[in-house]
Protein backbone atom coordinates (compact mmCIF):
# COMPACT_ATOMS: atom_id res chain seq x y z
CA UNK A 1 0.00 0.00 0.00
CA UNK A 2 1.66 3.56 -1.05
CA UNK A 3 -1.04 5.93 0.28
CA UNK A 4 -0.72 9.29 -0.40
CA UNK A 5 -3.42 11.66 2.09
CA UNK A 6 -5.59 13.47 -0.34
CA UNK A 7 -6.02 17.35 0.48
CA UNK A 8 -9.63 17.53 1.16
CA UNK A 9 -8.79 15.13 4.50
CA UNK A 10 -10.26 16.13 7.58
CA UNK A 11 -12.70 18.74 6.79
CA UNK A 12 -15.33 19.67 8.47
CA UNK A 13 -18.71 17.56 7.92
CA UNK A 14 -21.65 17.96 8.45
CA UNK A 15 -21.64 17.41 12.30
CA UNK A 16 -19.06 20.13 12.67
CA UNK A 17 -16.26 17.68 12.98
CA UNK A 18 -14.01 16.53 11.44
CA UNK A 19 -14.90 14.21 8.65
CA UNK A 20 -12.84 11.55 10.73
CA UNK A 21 -13.89 12.18 14.35
CA UNK A 22 -14.84 9.26 16.46
CA UNK A 23 -18.22 8.89 17.39
CA UNK A 24 -19.53 7.24 20.44
CA UNK A 25 -22.59 5.08 18.73
CA UNK A 26 -23.42 2.50 21.62
CA UNK A 27 -26.59 2.64 23.10
CA UNK A 28 -27.53 1.76 26.93
CA UNK A 29 -28.78 -1.99 26.00
CA UNK A 30 -28.14 -4.00 22.82
CA UNK A 31 -31.13 -5.71 21.20
CA UNK A 32 -28.62 -8.50 18.85
CA UNK A 33 -25.42 -8.46 20.82
CA UNK A 34 -22.15 -9.99 18.63
CA UNK A 35 -19.15 -11.25 19.94
CA UNK A 36 -15.93 -9.97 18.36
CA UNK A 37 -13.17 -12.05 17.13
CA UNK A 38 -10.20 -10.34 16.78
CA UNK A 39 -7.33 -12.36 15.14
CA UNK A 40 -3.85 -10.91 17.37
CA UNK A 41 -1.67 -13.52 17.08
CA UNK A 42 1.71 -13.43 14.95
CA UNK A 43 2.56 -14.85 11.95
CA UNK A 44 3.92 -17.65 11.46
CA UNK A 45 6.69 -16.50 9.03
CA UNK A 46 7.66 -13.90 11.02
CA UNK A 47 6.16 -9.58 11.38
CA UNK A 48 7.75 -7.32 9.58
CA UNK A 49 6.67 -5.07 12.58
CA UNK A 50 7.29 -5.90 16.35
CA UNK A 51 6.84 -4.44 19.78
CA UNK A 52 8.58 -6.22 22.59
CA UNK A 53 8.11 -9.62 21.75
CA UNK A 54 4.21 -9.38 21.32
CA UNK A 55 3.89 -9.14 17.72
CA UNK A 56 1.97 -6.59 15.10
CA UNK A 57 -0.99 -6.28 17.66
CA UNK A 58 1.07 -4.51 20.79
CA UNK A 59 2.56 -2.34 18.72
CA UNK A 60 2.08 1.50 19.39
CA UNK A 61 0.74 3.81 17.12
CA UNK A 62 -0.46 7.02 18.03
CA UNK A 63 0.32 6.34 21.59
CA UNK A 64 -1.49 3.14 22.11
CA UNK A 65 -1.50 -0.55 20.90
CA UNK A 66 -2.82 -0.94 17.73
CA UNK A 67 -5.11 -3.62 19.17
CA UNK A 68 -6.70 -0.76 21.61
CA UNK A 69 -7.46 1.10 18.34
CA UNK A 70 -9.70 -1.49 17.20
CA UNK A 71 -11.35 -2.63 20.62
CA UNK A 72 -11.76 0.73 21.31
CA UNK A 73 -13.38 1.32 17.89
CA UNK A 74 -15.88 -1.27 18.28
CA UNK A 75 -16.75 -0.94 21.82
CA UNK A 76 -18.09 2.36 20.62
CA UNK A 77 -20.83 0.61 18.53
CA UNK A 78 -24.33 -0.06 18.87
CA UNK A 79 -23.72 -4.35 18.79
CA UNK A 80 -20.48 -5.99 20.22
CA UNK A 81 -20.86 -7.50 23.69
CA UNK A 82 -17.42 -9.15 24.26
CA UNK A 83 -13.94 -9.97 22.70
CA UNK A 84 -12.35 -12.92 21.76
CA UNK A 85 -8.62 -12.02 21.19
CA UNK A 86 -6.89 -14.95 19.62
CA UNK A 87 -3.01 -14.67 20.40
CA UNK A 88 -0.07 -16.48 21.18
CA UNK A 89 0.06 -14.90 24.60
CA UNK A 90 -2.81 -13.22 26.66
CA UNK A 91 -3.17 -9.90 26.33
CA UNK A 92 -6.49 -9.65 28.24
CA UNK A 93 -4.68 -8.38 31.05
CA UNK A 94 -3.22 -5.38 29.51
CA UNK A 95 -4.73 -1.79 31.14
CA UNK A 96 -4.82 -0.18 27.65
CA UNK A 97 -7.37 -3.04 26.42
CA UNK A 98 -9.35 -3.01 29.34
CA UNK A 99 -9.78 0.81 28.90
CA UNK A 100 -10.32 0.32 25.59
CA UNK A 101 -13.06 -2.47 25.64
CA UNK A 102 -14.64 -0.04 28.27
CA UNK A 103 -16.09 -2.64 30.49
CA UNK A 104 -16.66 -5.22 28.51
CA UNK A 105 -15.30 -8.82 29.25
CA UNK A 106 -12.94 -9.86 27.03
CA UNK A 107 -11.26 -13.59 26.66
CA UNK A 108 -7.79 -14.98 25.50
CA UNK A 109 -8.07 -17.60 22.57
CA UNK A 110 -4.56 -19.26 21.82
CA UNK A 111 -3.44 -18.78 18.18
CA UNK A 112 -4.10 -21.94 15.97
CA UNK A 113 -1.26 -22.91 13.49
CA UNK A 114 -3.73 -21.47 10.96
CA UNK A 115 -6.00 -18.56 10.89
CA UNK A 116 -8.76 -20.74 10.32
CA UNK A 117 -8.02 -23.07 13.20
CA UNK A 118 -7.85 -19.80 15.10
CA UNK A 119 -11.33 -19.08 14.10
CA UNK A 120 -12.41 -22.32 15.00
CA UNK A 121 -11.01 -22.18 17.90
CA UNK A 122 -13.08 -18.61 18.69
CA UNK A 123 -15.89 -19.54 17.61
CA UNK A 124 -16.35 -22.54 19.84
CA UNK A 125 -16.88 -20.16 22.69
CA UNK A 126 -19.34 -18.04 21.00
CA UNK A 127 -22.82 -19.30 22.32
CA UNK A 128 -25.41 -20.98 20.10
CA UNK A 129 -27.40 -18.38 18.01
CA UNK A 130 -25.05 -15.30 18.60
CA UNK A 131 -23.58 -14.33 15.53
CA UNK A 132 -19.80 -12.82 15.63
CA UNK A 133 -17.58 -9.97 13.92
CA UNK A 134 -14.51 -11.23 12.82
CA UNK A 135 -11.21 -8.77 12.21
CA UNK A 136 -7.86 -8.37 12.38
CA UNK A 137 -5.89 -6.31 14.87
CA UNK A 138 -3.61 -4.30 12.66
CA UNK A 139 -7.09 -2.34 11.31
CA UNK A 140 -6.71 0.54 13.40
CA UNK A 141 -8.30 3.34 11.05
CA UNK A 142 -12.02 1.21 11.52
CA UNK A 143 -14.13 3.77 12.70
CA UNK A 144 -17.19 3.29 14.57
CA UNK A 145 -19.05 4.54 11.92
CA UNK A 146 -17.69 2.38 9.35
CA UNK A 147 -18.23 -0.84 12.02
CA UNK A 148 -21.83 0.04 12.75
CA UNK A 149 -22.67 0.38 8.81
CA UNK A 150 -21.42 -2.79 7.91
CA UNK A 151 -23.00 -4.44 11.56
CA UNK A 152 -25.98 -3.25 10.77
CA UNK A 153 -26.34 -4.21 7.48
CA UNK A 154 -25.01 -7.71 8.02
CA UNK A 155 -27.15 -9.02 10.81
CA UNK A 156 -29.87 -9.68 8.62
CA UNK A 157 -28.02 -12.15 6.13
CA UNK A 158 -27.34 -15.75 7.06
CA UNK A 159 -23.67 -17.11 6.38
CA UNK A 160 -20.53 -15.09 5.49
CA UNK A 161 -20.70 -11.42 5.18
CA UNK A 162 -17.84 -9.89 3.55
CA UNK A 163 -16.81 -6.13 4.08
CA UNK A 164 -15.53 -4.77 0.63
CA UNK A 165 -14.43 -0.95 -0.50
CA UNK A 166 -14.74 0.09 -4.09
CA UNK A 167 -11.66 1.01 -5.57
CA UNK A 168 -13.90 4.49 -6.40
CA UNK A 169 -14.49 5.29 -2.79
CA UNK A 170 -10.45 4.41 -1.72
CA UNK A 171 -9.31 6.97 -4.85
CA UNK A 172 -11.59 9.37 -4.86
CA UNK A 173 -9.73 10.28 -0.71
CA UNK A 174 -6.53 8.35 -1.62
CA UNK A 175 -6.02 8.77 -5.48
CA UNK A 176 -2.67 7.82 -5.19
CA UNK A 177 -2.83 4.75 -3.62
CA UNK A 178 -1.87 1.65 -5.09
CA UNK A 179 -3.73 -1.76 -4.23
CA UNK A 180 -4.77 -5.06 -5.58
CA UNK A 181 -8.45 -5.03 -6.61
CA UNK A 182 -10.93 -7.43 -7.18
CA UNK A 183 -12.35 -7.36 -10.75
CA UNK A 184 -15.66 -7.85 -11.42
CA UNK A 185 -18.67 -7.53 -13.94
CA UNK A 186 -19.52 -4.19 -12.21
CA UNK A 187 -16.84 -3.07 -9.80
CA UNK A 188 -13.76 -3.23 -8.38
CA UNK A 189 -12.88 -3.61 -4.66
CA UNK A 190 -10.74 -4.38 -2.02
CA UNK A 191 -10.74 -6.52 1.09
CA UNK A 192 -11.88 -4.74 4.63
CA UNK A 193 -10.76 -7.35 7.06
CA UNK A 194 -14.54 -7.14 8.12
CA UNK A 195 -16.31 -10.62 8.34
CA UNK A 196 -19.61 -11.54 9.70
CA UNK A 197 -20.26 -14.76 10.87
CA UNK A 198 -24.23 -15.78 11.30
CA UNK A 199 -25.54 -19.30 11.55
CA UNK A 200 -25.04 -22.92 11.19
CA UNK A 201 -23.92 -22.70 7.63
CA UNK A 202 -21.01 -20.97 8.66
CA UNK A 203 -19.65 -24.21 9.89
CA UNK A 204 -19.19 -25.21 6.46
CA UNK A 205 -17.56 -22.56 5.37
CA UNK A 206 -14.80 -22.64 7.90
CA UNK A 207 -14.27 -26.96 7.09
CA UNK A 208 -13.90 -25.56 3.37
CA UNK A 209 -11.44 -23.13 3.95
CA UNK A 210 -9.65 -25.51 6.72
CA UNK A 211 -9.69 -27.95 3.53
CA UNK A 212 -8.48 -24.96 1.38
CA UNK A 213 -5.68 -23.97 4.28
CA UNK A 214 -4.15 -27.58 3.67
CA UNK A 215 -3.27 -26.96 -0.28
CA UNK A 216 -2.15 -23.42 0.21
CA UNK A 217 1.20 -24.59 -1.38
CA UNK A 218 -0.28 -26.38 -4.29
CA UNK A 219 -2.07 -23.67 -6.36
CA UNK A 220 -3.97 -26.33 -8.94
CA UNK A 221 -6.04 -28.08 -6.13
CA UNK A 222 -7.07 -24.63 -5.01
CA UNK A 223 -8.50 -23.92 -8.26
CA UNK A 224 -10.02 -27.24 -8.22
CA UNK A 225 -11.80 -26.50 -4.74
CA UNK A 226 -13.60 -23.89 -6.49
CA UNK A 227 -14.27 -25.51 -9.50
CA UNK A 228 -12.23 -24.20 -12.99
CA UNK A 229 -15.60 -22.63 -14.30
CA UNK A 230 -16.06 -20.25 -10.99
CA UNK A 231 -12.09 -19.66 -11.27
CA UNK A 232 -12.17 -18.71 -15.10
CA UNK A 233 -15.11 -16.48 -15.05
CA UNK A 234 -13.75 -14.32 -12.14
CA UNK A 235 -10.41 -14.00 -14.62
CA UNK A 236 -12.57 -12.69 -17.53
CA UNK A 237 -14.96 -10.31 -15.18
CA UNK A 238 -17.74 -12.68 -16.32
CA UNK A 239 -19.52 -11.98 -12.87
CA UNK A 240 -21.11 -8.93 -11.16
CA UNK A 241 -20.13 -9.18 -7.41
CA UNK A 242 -23.27 -10.63 -6.35
CA UNK A 243 -23.07 -13.30 -8.83
CA UNK A 244 -19.66 -14.17 -8.04
CA UNK A 245 -20.40 -14.26 -4.37
CA UNK A 246 -23.53 -16.25 -4.68
CA UNK A 247 -21.32 -18.46 -6.44
CA UNK A 248 -18.21 -18.62 -3.81
CA UNK A 249 -21.60 -19.14 -1.53
CA UNK A 250 -22.68 -22.78 -3.36
CA UNK A 251 -19.01 -23.71 -3.75
CA UNK A 252 -18.38 -23.18 0.37
CA UNK A 253 -22.13 -24.20 1.35
CA UNK A 254 -22.70 -21.36 2.87
CA UNK A 255 -24.26 -17.88 1.87
CA UNK A 256 -22.03 -15.70 0.79
CA UNK A 257 -22.87 -11.78 0.23
CA UNK A 258 -20.27 -8.69 -0.21
CA UNK A 259 -21.16 -5.56 1.72
CA UNK A 260 -19.52 -2.34 0.11
CA UNK A 261 -18.09 0.74 3.01
CA UNK A 262 -18.00 3.99 2.16
CA UNK A 263 -14.93 4.62 4.17
CA UNK A 264 -11.73 4.14 2.46
CA UNK A 265 -10.07 4.01 5.94
CA UNK A 266 -11.76 0.66 6.04
CA UNK A 267 -9.37 -1.10 3.40
CA UNK A 268 -6.00 0.18 4.91
CA UNK A 269 -4.22 -2.58 7.28
CA UNK A 270 -0.94 -1.73 8.47
CA UNK A 271 1.47 -4.58 6.75
CA UNK A 272 4.07 -2.63 6.37
CA UNK A 273 6.65 0.59 7.47
CA UNK A 274 5.12 2.60 5.30
CA UNK A 275 1.44 1.59 6.26
CA UNK A 276 2.41 2.25 9.95
CA UNK A 277 3.29 5.87 9.06
CA UNK A 278 0.33 6.58 6.73
CA UNK A 279 -2.06 5.27 9.47
CA UNK A 280 -0.19 6.74 12.44
CA UNK A 281 -0.38 10.56 10.36
CA UNK A 282 -4.13 10.24 9.65
CA UNK A 283 -5.00 9.19 13.91
CA UNK A 284 -3.06 12.30 14.20
CA UNK A 285 -5.05 14.23 11.89
CA UNK A 286 -8.43 13.00 13.24
CA UNK A 287 -7.51 13.88 16.94
CA UNK A 288 -6.75 16.98 15.99
CA UNK A 289 -9.46 17.58 14.31
CA UNK A 290 -11.90 16.37 17.12
CA UNK A 291 -13.05 19.37 18.92
CA UNK A 292 -16.32 20.83 18.05
CA UNK A 293 -16.30 24.72 15.90
CA UNK A 294 -19.69 26.24 17.20
CA UNK A 295 -18.82 28.85 14.70
CA UNK A 296 -18.29 25.80 12.07
CA UNK A 297 -21.96 24.24 12.96
CA UNK A 298 -23.91 27.26 12.35
CA UNK A 299 -22.04 27.97 8.70
CA UNK A 300 -22.82 24.43 8.06
CA UNK A 301 -25.32 24.07 4.91
CA UNK A 302 -28.80 22.66 6.01
CA UNK A 303 -29.25 20.43 2.52
CA UNK A 304 -26.56 18.63 1.16
CA UNK A 305 -27.36 17.59 -2.67
CA UNK A 306 -26.42 14.86 -4.73
CA UNK A 307 -27.24 15.73 -8.47
CA UNK A 308 -26.57 13.23 -11.33
CA UNK A 309 -26.62 13.31 -14.97
CA UNK A 310 -28.39 11.11 -17.16
CA UNK A 311 -27.16 10.36 -20.32
CA UNK A 312 -23.34 8.52 -20.14
CA UNK A 313 -23.15 9.57 -16.71
CA UNK A 314 -25.60 7.26 -15.14
CA UNK A 315 -26.16 5.24 -18.25
CA UNK A 316 -23.56 4.06 -20.58
CA UNK A 317 -25.03 6.22 -23.95
CA UNK A 318 -27.52 8.71 -24.70
CA UNK A 319 -31.37 7.40 -24.20
CA UNK A 320 -33.58 9.92 -26.17
CA UNK A 321 -32.81 8.59 -29.61
CA UNK A 322 -32.85 4.71 -28.45
CA UNK A 323 -36.35 5.16 -26.28
CA UNK A 324 -37.60 6.34 -30.02
CA UNK A 325 -36.24 3.14 -31.52
CA UNK A 326 -37.52 1.12 -28.97
CA UNK A 327 -40.92 1.40 -30.44
CA UNK A 328 -40.31 -0.49 -33.57
CA UNK A 329 -39.41 -3.67 -34.20
CA UNK A 330 -37.35 -5.58 -35.84
CA UNK A 331 -34.30 -3.72 -37.85
CA UNK A 332 -36.68 -2.59 -40.99
CA UNK A 333 -38.60 -0.72 -39.08
CA UNK A 334 -36.00 0.75 -36.66
CA UNK A 335 -34.07 1.33 -39.95
CA UNK A 336 -37.31 3.39 -41.51
CA UNK A 337 -38.01 5.52 -38.18
CA UNK A 338 -34.08 6.30 -38.08
CA UNK A 339 -34.66 7.07 -41.73
CA UNK A 340 -36.95 9.37 -40.76
CA UNK A 341 -35.78 11.20 -37.74
CA UNK A 342 -32.54 11.65 -39.87
CA UNK A 343 -33.47 14.44 -41.49
CA UNK A 344 -34.65 16.66 -38.78
CA UNK A 345 -30.73 16.22 -37.07
CA UNK A 346 -29.27 17.12 -40.18
CA UNK A 347 -31.48 20.69 -39.55
CA UNK A 348 -30.91 20.90 -36.10
CA UNK A 349 -26.74 20.32 -37.06
CA UNK A 350 -26.62 22.60 -39.24
CA UNK A 351 -28.41 25.26 -36.88
CA UNK A 352 -31.69 25.81 -39.20
CA UNK A 353 -33.92 24.62 -35.71
CA UNK A 354 -33.01 24.28 -32.34
CA UNK A 355 -32.77 21.81 -29.84
CA UNK A 356 -36.25 21.89 -28.18
CA UNK A 357 -37.72 22.06 -32.42
CA UNK A 358 -35.74 18.84 -33.20
CA UNK A 359 -37.40 16.93 -30.39
CA UNK A 360 -40.94 18.05 -31.04
CA UNK A 361 -40.21 16.62 -34.80
CA UNK A 362 -38.72 13.84 -33.44
CA UNK A 363 -41.24 12.62 -31.39
CA UNK A 364 -44.00 13.41 -34.22
CA UNK A 365 -41.98 11.56 -36.09
CA UNK A 366 -42.08 8.37 -33.19
CA UNK A 367 -45.65 8.66 -32.06
CA UNK A 368 -47.86 9.40 -34.81
CA UNK A 369 -51.23 7.49 -34.70
CA UNK A 370 -50.11 5.92 -30.82
CA UNK A 371 -52.48 6.56 -27.88
CA UNK A 372 -51.56 8.09 -24.66
CA UNK A 373 -51.54 4.71 -23.01
CA UNK A 374 -49.36 3.31 -25.73
CA UNK A 375 -46.42 6.23 -25.26
CA UNK A 376 -46.29 5.64 -21.46
CA UNK A 377 -46.65 1.67 -21.57
CA UNK A 378 -43.30 2.30 -23.91
CA UNK A 379 -41.36 4.38 -21.83
CA UNK A 380 -42.25 2.09 -18.45
CA UNK A 381 -40.67 -0.69 -21.04
CA UNK A 382 -37.70 1.34 -22.30
CA UNK A 383 -36.97 2.41 -18.28
CA UNK A 384 -37.16 -0.83 -16.88
CA UNK A 385 -34.46 -1.85 -19.79
CA UNK A 386 -32.05 1.24 -19.41
CA UNK A 387 -32.32 -0.39 -15.62
CA UNK A 388 -31.50 -3.84 -16.43
CA UNK A 389 -29.11 -3.09 -18.91
CA UNK A 390 -27.63 0.49 -19.46
CA UNK A 391 -26.64 1.70 -15.99
CA UNK A 392 -22.47 1.97 -15.19
CA UNK A 393 -21.64 0.24 -11.91
CA UNK A 394 -19.92 3.31 -10.68
CA UNK A 395 -22.83 4.81 -10.95
CA UNK A 396 -25.04 3.07 -9.11
CA UNK A 397 -22.39 2.59 -6.32
CA UNK A 398 -21.79 6.55 -5.91
CA UNK A 399 -25.88 7.13 -5.67
CA UNK A 400 -25.31 4.04 -2.95
CA UNK A 401 -23.23 5.96 -1.42
CA UNK A 402 -24.82 9.04 -1.19
CA UNK A 403 -27.97 7.71 0.01
CA UNK A 404 -25.96 6.40 3.45
CA UNK A 405 -24.72 10.02 3.81
CA UNK A 406 -29.06 10.71 3.27
CA UNK A 407 -27.74 13.38 0.62
CA UNK A 408 -30.97 14.22 -1.67
CA UNK A 409 -30.00 12.86 -4.71
CA UNK A 410 -31.47 14.55 -7.94
CA UNK A 411 -31.57 13.67 -11.34
CA UNK A 412 -30.75 16.74 -13.96
CA UNK A 413 -31.26 15.71 -17.60
CA UNK A 414 -32.43 16.99 -20.93
CA UNK A 415 -33.76 13.29 -21.23
CA UNK A 416 -37.92 13.55 -21.36
CA UNK A 417 -40.09 12.78 -18.24
CA UNK A 418 -41.65 9.85 -19.68
CA UNK A 419 -38.90 7.49 -19.04
CA UNK A 420 -36.26 9.91 -17.05
CA UNK A 421 -39.38 9.84 -14.38
CA UNK A 422 -39.66 6.07 -13.84
CA UNK A 423 -36.08 5.52 -13.80
CA UNK A 424 -35.01 8.49 -11.35
CA UNK A 425 -38.01 6.60 -9.11
CA UNK A 426 -36.42 3.24 -9.44
CA UNK A 427 -32.96 4.35 -8.03
CA UNK A 428 -34.14 6.50 -5.29
CA UNK A 429 -33.85 10.32 -6.26
CA UNK A 430 -36.33 12.57 -4.41
CA UNK A 431 -36.27 14.86 -7.44
CA UNK A 432 -36.37 15.48 -11.31
CA UNK A 433 -35.47 18.17 -13.61
CA UNK A 434 -35.96 17.09 -16.52
CA UNK A 435 -37.43 17.83 -20.24
CA UNK A 436 -41.07 17.96 -19.68
CA UNK A 437 -43.85 16.49 -22.09
CA UNK A 438 -47.58 17.30 -22.43
CA UNK A 439 -50.16 15.72 -24.47
CA UNK A 440 -52.77 18.35 -26.42
CA UNK A 441 -54.95 15.13 -26.53
CA UNK A 442 -56.79 12.49 -28.56
CA UNK A 443 -53.90 10.78 -30.81
CA UNK A 444 -51.95 14.05 -30.99
CA UNK A 445 -47.74 12.78 -30.03
CA UNK A 446 -46.61 14.48 -26.91
CA UNK A 447 -44.65 17.70 -27.32
CA UNK A 448 -41.85 19.50 -25.45
CA UNK A 449 -43.69 21.58 -22.56
CA UNK A 450 -41.74 24.74 -22.50
CA UNK A 451 -38.07 24.40 -23.48
CA UNK A 452 -35.27 21.87 -24.10
CA UNK A 453 -33.62 21.10 -20.46
CA UNK A 454 -30.23 22.03 -21.86
CA UNK A 455 -27.06 24.05 -21.58
CA UNK A 456 -28.25 27.52 -19.76
CA UNK A 457 -32.19 26.26 -19.67
CA UNK A 458 -31.05 23.38 -17.36
CA UNK A 459 -28.65 25.71 -15.32
CA UNK A 460 -31.61 27.68 -14.21
CA UNK A 461 -34.31 25.00 -13.43
CA UNK A 462 -31.87 23.25 -11.21
CA UNK A 463 -30.37 26.15 -9.30
CA UNK A 464 -34.57 26.80 -8.99
CA UNK A 465 -35.05 23.68 -7.57
CA UNK A 466 -32.15 23.17 -5.40
CA UNK A 467 -32.89 27.10 -4.11
CA UNK A 468 -36.39 26.90 -3.89
CA UNK A 469 -36.65 29.90 -6.64
CA UNK A 470 -34.91 31.84 -4.76
CA UNK A 471 -36.17 31.17 -0.71
CA UNK A 472 -32.84 29.41 0.14
CA UNK A 473 -29.60 30.99 0.12
CA UNK A 474 -26.87 29.77 -1.75
CA UNK A 475 -24.18 29.12 1.32
CA UNK A 476 -27.42 26.86 2.88
CA UNK A 477 -26.91 23.70 0.56
CA UNK A 478 -23.97 21.95 -0.42
CA UNK A 479 -24.31 20.48 -4.05
CA UNK A 480 -22.11 17.42 -5.48
CA UNK A 481 -22.45 17.34 -9.57
CA UNK A 482 -21.99 14.70 -11.33
CA UNK A 483 -21.36 14.83 -15.54
CA UNK A 484 -20.00 14.22 -18.46
CA UNK A 485 -20.22 16.68 -20.75
CA UNK A 486 -19.12 20.22 -21.14
CA UNK A 487 -21.90 22.05 -21.75
CA UNK A 488 -23.04 21.17 -18.28
CA UNK A 489 -19.83 23.32 -17.13
CA UNK A 490 -21.64 26.03 -15.66
CA UNK A 491 -23.02 23.82 -13.15
CA UNK A 492 -19.71 21.86 -12.56
CA UNK A 493 -18.58 25.24 -11.94
CA UNK A 494 -21.42 26.63 -9.38
CA UNK A 495 -21.45 23.10 -7.16
CA UNK A 496 -19.81 22.56 -4.44
CA UNK A 497 -17.82 19.01 -5.54
CA UNK A 498 -18.05 19.32 -9.32
CA UNK A 499 -17.17 15.43 -10.59
CA UNK A 500 -16.46 15.03 -14.19
CA UNK A 501 -17.40 11.46 -15.02
CA UNK A 502 -15.62 9.31 -17.90
CA UNK A 503 -15.07 12.38 -20.32
CA UNK A 504 -14.11 12.54 -23.97
CA UNK A 505 -11.34 14.80 -24.77
CA UNK A 506 -12.72 18.27 -24.83
CA UNK A 507 -14.41 18.27 -21.82
CA UNK A 508 -11.16 16.85 -19.94
CA UNK A 509 -9.31 19.20 -20.88
CA UNK A 510 -11.77 21.40 -19.79
CA UNK A 511 -12.22 20.05 -16.42
CA UNK A 512 -8.54 19.51 -15.96
CA UNK A 513 -7.88 23.65 -16.13
CA UNK A 514 -10.86 24.14 -13.92
CA UNK A 515 -9.19 21.92 -11.42
CA UNK A 516 -12.30 19.62 -11.16
CA UNK A 517 -12.44 16.04 -10.21
CA UNK A 518 -12.19 13.61 -13.13
CA UNK A 519 -13.56 10.01 -12.30
CA UNK A 520 -14.00 7.01 -14.76
CA UNK A 521 -17.17 4.56 -14.60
Amino acid sequence: MHDGLAPEYGQVNRTGLASATVHDLRPATVANPVAAILLAGSRREGDPLKFGGQGKAMLQIDGQAMLAHVIGTLARTAYIDRFLIVSDEDLTGDATLRRAARGLPMEHVPAGATICRSVLAARKLVPVGQAALLTTADNPLLTPAAATDFLSAAQRNEGLTVGMVPRQVIQARYPESRRTYYKFRDVDTTGANLYFLNGETVDNMLTFWEQVEQHRKKPLKVVKSFGWLNVIGMVMRRFTITEAFARAGRTVGCPVRPHLLKEAEAAMDVDTQKDFETAERILQLRKERIVVDPGAIAALPDRHYAVFDLDRTLTRSGTFTPFLLSTRKGIFAKSVLMLRILRHMILYKAKRINRTTLKNRMLAVAFRHMTREEVEAAADRFARHVLDNQLRGGGLIAVAMHKMDRDDLVLATASIDLYAEPIARALGFKRVVCTRTAFPGGDTPPVVNGENCYGDEKSRLLKDTLLDAGAMMREKIKVTFYSDHYTDMPLLDWADTPIVISPDVRTRGIAMKRGHRIAYW
